[in-house]
């Protein structure tokens, strides 16, 4: 096929270690054609992003002409769903006791939160910033630190309430001790603690504990993830519809929204109010999607995601379809058959941005 054709569409298939992906210096599997595309001249965005959910999902790689690289939402959606293969494809599986000491400190760090959320003299503050803090966030990001500090005193450490301790291990931790500390300081039991590491491969443990729901969700890089409900421990259940219009999408802070992005979702999707977020929506088969917009996310809100939800099946980005921590705090969150269409449907109420 011509190089200069319109949509031109070469799918590749990994077969073994040794060469370098198309376009790419960074050594991964040989690669083998398995097929030919042709797009038309002016095909559908709608068909392009289906297009790229079923490349991604057969785990291979795509060389693509210059004209089908400029359709944006066909490029949003292949590039990361492509990425977390990539990711899964180089990068080896975590320590399996890493990811238990993680477990078991998100559990003890949830008991705790569940212990100080029930008592009468909790103590609340206002940070600079305007959000709220309570004794009970920096009783919790001490025992994490404390714990981790023990363990691994070379590793640095992220803290919501504390920022940085530097470190030299190339390993990183981050902690979110009370997500959702307004709902905590008003008695609403719809928070969490969040912990996640990195290291020099990426994105290694997730773990989000809801102490009061009796559910923690966790991951590790090539473990998979899995859901803890009281004494119970399952794999994720999604939905796997494809029909946008049946789509059940869960949305976060709308009221601050901008108008067209709220418009958008509810011309084109069903919407929902909270339905347990990724652990208990998202990952049991409630929702197909949540999306994040208005009131921009902490990093340290959003460090378990990548892990959690790539080793789940579905697929993260921020709201312009690029990796969710290098965006601007905003995310979707969906199964890999809709993430794209949603993109397409997002993109047009976005502000545009230099060099895109």
């Amino acid at each position: 096929m011509g190089g200069d054709g319109y949509g031109d569409l070469v799918v590749m298939e990994c077969c073994a270690d040794g060469a370098d992906e198309p376009g790419g210096a960074n050594p991964m599997p040989v690669v083998r054609q398995i097929a030919a595309v042709v797009v038309p001249s002016n095909p559908s965005a709608a068909n392009l992003v289906r297009a790229a959910s079923m490349i991604c999902n057969l785990r291979c790689w795509c060389h693509f002409s210059s004209t089908v690289l400029a359709v944006g939402p066909f490029v949003a959606a292949l590039r990361e769903l492509m990425a977390a293969n990539v990711r899964k494809m180089r990068s080896p599986a975590v320590d399996p006791d890493l990811l238990d000491f993680a477990i078991a400190l998100a559990d003890r760090a949830g008991r705790l939160a569940a212990d100080r959320f029930f008592t009468t003299d909790l103590a609340v503050a206002t940070k600079p910033d305007g959000s709220a803090v309570t004794d009970a966030d920096r009783a919790v990001e001490n025992l994490i630190r404390t714990e981790l500090r023990q363990r691994f005193a070379d590793d640095e450490i992220y803290g919501e309430e504390d920022g940085t301790t530097p470190g030299t291990s190339g390993r990183s931790w981050v902690i979110d001790p009370i997500d959702g500390t307004t709902y905590f300081a008003h008695r609403i039991p719809l928070f969490s603690t969040r912990l996640a590491c990195y290291d020099e491969h990426g994105p290694a443990i997730g773990v989000i504990n809801e102490p009061i729901a009796q559910r923690m969700v966790f991951a590790g890089r090539g473990l998979g993830c899995r859901i803890r409900t009281g004494g119970r421990e399952t794999a994720p259940i999604l939905r796997h519809t494809n029909d946008l219009a049946d789509a059940r999408v869960e949305i976060v802070n709308p009221s601050r929204w901008p108008g067209d992005l709220l418009m958008t979702l509810h011309r084109n999707v069903k919407i929902t109010g909270y339905l347990g977020g990724v652990a208990g929506g998202l990952l049991t088969g409630l929702i197909d999607a949540i999306v994040i917009g208005g009131t921009e996310q902490g990093y340290e809100d959003l460090a378990p995601l990548p892990v959690i939800v790539e080793e789940a099946g579905c697929v993260v980005t921020d709201l312009d379809g690029g990796p969710l921590l290098s965006g601007p705090g905003s995310a979707v969150i969906s199964t890999r058959p809709l993430h794209g269409r949603l993109l397409e449907i997002i993109r047009p109420t976005r502000p545009a941005r230099r060099g895109v």
